[in-house]
């Protein structure tokens, strides 16, 4: 791991079932050797995030080690949703200001793509990347979402809804890769020809 000055942190969501996949998303194959989960948190880590969570279920909690500053978190609650996994995962920052929410199912995240987001944060709110104008992955939310997210009564509120009472900012970039998500084996197939 690489020192950082950053005090932005990472939730990786990686607690669904996969039900479409039939395996779990963070295990698959990026490369030789390189899973999905090993291959967004190098990108997390290269940005220099000071703190990146996990948030797995507990059939892979023991395939993904915690370290000084990556952390498996559990949420025992999966059922619930994206929002409570979210939950879950900002509840462990300690010392972030500004927090990326990331999904598993999406690999391609790329170190330049966190610094062009994280160069455009602001106090009041999120930014999202965006490819010819399709929103992407991941959103970069600040300490006043974490804050509120974190106090929220309902564990199982829509993300995407719960967004649209904050400020947001779309941020251009030129990699597609933003807006792909791997969630079936013909996804997978598609980008990785296996």
């Amino acid at each position: 791991m690489k020192n950082t000055n950053h005090k932005t942190g990472a939730v990786i969501l990686a607690a669904g079932e996969s039900s479409r996949m039939k395996q779990p998303k963070a295990l698959l194959m990026f490369n030789e050797g390189i899973r999905f989960i090993d291959k967004i948190i190098h990108e997390f880590d290269s940005f220099g995030c000071g703190e990146i969570v996990i948030v797995a279920n507990s059939a892979i909690r023991n395939e993904i080690k915690n370290t000084d500053r990556i952390k498996v978190a559990v949420n025992e609650h999966p059922e619930l949703g994206r929002f409570s996994s979210i939950k879950v995962g900002l509840k462990e920052l300690r010392l972030s200001d500004s927090c990326f929410i990331h999904n598993v199912d999406n690999p391609f995240i790329s170190s330049g793509t966190l610094k062009s987001l994280h160069k455009s944060k602001f106090e009041n709110g999120y930014v999202y990347p965006a490819y010819s104008g399709l929103g992407g992955h991941p959103i970069l939310i600040c300490e006043n979402m974490i804050r509120k997210i974190v106090s929220e009564e309902s564990n199982d509120l829509n993300f995407r809804d719960y967004l649209s009472d904050f400020n947001s900012k779309e941020i251009d970039v030129k990699d597609v890769a933003v807006t792909v998500n791997i969630n079936t084996i013909s996804d997978y197939v598609q980008y990785f020809n296996r």
